[in-house]
């Protein structure tokens, strides 16, 4: 299975890289599991990479102000 990691924060040319990943395990009791055709990248995800906003692990990364 395909997914795009980002390695580092910075230009997303250089920090996104598309990975082969495992298929997830079957779901646990009370889980689901769902099929994805696709998932774009858009612009937030786009000023993620670059440090811009919060992470989804809650961190804040650099401001839009800062140099």
């Amino acid at each position: 299975m395909l997914a795009i990691h980002l390695t580092r924060f910075g230009e997303p040319e250089q920090s996104l890289k598309v990975v082969d990943v495992p298929e997830p395990g079957a779901p646990a009791a009370g889980q689901a599991r769902v099929q994805v055709e696709y998932a774009p990248l858009d612009h937030h995800d786009l000023l993620l990479a670059q440090g811009y906003g919060d992470s989804p692990d809650g961190l804040r990364s650099r401001s839009r102000n800062s140099t």
